[in-house]
């Protein structure tokens, strides 16, 4: 054999690499290295994924291992239940002995010739401290703290010139008042990736239906330059979309799919919003309650989140910009 997948050398040796789930039956290994099997943050959020990591792992890929041989599994943490959290977890049958080497310890960097003290304390926050405490020093926390974590830089005039405006909505179906607001927002974006930063020009909210909230939509958007709104393609989503067009034909709105829970899809914006790269008015009518509820926002239970479900959307989708692209989307 001699493929990108398996080769042998003349001693006997030899090497298979395959993914999850990949074709290990009928095959032997002395040692068994399992790397990164979980592709990012999404898939191990999803607890069907890690179930099916697991159940890979243990009826699968463990039991090619010959008797005397060796497992080593590394993976970046992201959750308490991830293939090394299940593995660690003090009802597991077998010892393992497990290494974490955590970015920062006593104040010191685990690696200062590559990652300095200062630079590292700059990406805990812009990553968040959910991100920051699972992948950065390999110590997944459970949801429920805050996200958002400092009070946002203020402007007096928003950068608007030779910005991208970006509209997005999260759209309710009905105007019970047990139900979610329909929840829009203008950023003017400027720059793109990490360096990003964002001024939010205007949030609006109303709890009507999706009949009521095209016409306030319409206007929202043509204040804002009447590029396309972003609005999520979920079954919801889609079947609001279509409502809306069917009764405003001028309104223009962009299907765009959610990636991972309201939480996960947070953690971008939060980042840039503690390192103080979003932006608020001074003053505005819309500003204490979009303060407080971006402030207060966990991704866990029923508090209202519908402005930063707004938020998160268009952030996540400018962050896909590609550099040079400009005006309104």
């Amino acid at each position: 054999f001699n493929t990108a997948t398996e080769w042998r050398n003349p001693q006997g040796g030899g090497c298979l690499a395959l993914g999850v789930d990949g074709p290990f039956t009928g095959k032997g290994c002395n040692l068994l290295i399992v790397d990164d099997p979980h592709k990012n943050r999404q898939e191990a959020e999803s607890e069907l994924l890690r179930y099916r990591v697991w159940e890979w792992f243990t009826g699968t890929a463990s039991t090619r291992v010959e008797p005397g041989g060796s497992i080593i599994v590394f993976h970046q943490r992201f959750h308490r239940d991830d293939l090394i959290g299940r593995l660690t977890r003090d009802d597991n049958q077998t010892e393992w002995e497990y290494i974490n080497l955590p970015a920062i310890v006593d104040d010191q960097p685990l690696w200062p010739e590559r990652w300095t003290l200062e630079q590292l304390q700059a990406l805990e926050l812009e990553v968040g401290a959910y991100n920051w405490a699972s992948q950065y020093c390999g110590n997944p926390v459970p949801r429920g703290g805050k996200v958002f974590l400092i009070d946002p830089t203020r402007y007096a005039s928003p950068n608007v010139a030779g910005c991208r405006v970006v509209l997005s909505v999260d759209a309710a179906g009905t105007e019970k008042t047990t139900s979610d607001y329909t929840a829009a927002i203008a950023l003017a974006v400027s720059g793109n990736g990490p360096s990003m930063t964002v001024d939010v020009l205007e949030v609006e909210q109303h709890q009507t239906t999706p009949e009521k909230s095209a016409e306030w939509l319409l206007k929202f958007q043509e204040r804002w330059g009447n590029g396309k709104m972003l609005i999520e393609s979920s079954r919801d989503g889609v079947n609001i979309a279509a409502i809306m067009r069917k009764i405003e034909p001028r309104i223009r709105l962009r299907e765009v799919p959610p990636i991972g829970d309201k939480f996960t899809r947070a953690q971008a914006v939060a980042g840039a919003w503690n390192q103080g790269r979003v932006r608020v008015p001074m003053h505005a009518p819309w500003l204490k309650d979009f303060l407080y509820q971006v402030t207060n926002f966990t991704g866990i239970g029923s508090t209202k989140d519908d402005m930063v479900d707004a938020l998160s959307q268009g952030f996540n989708n400018a962050l896909s910009f590609t550099a040079g692209s400009s005006g309104y989307l």
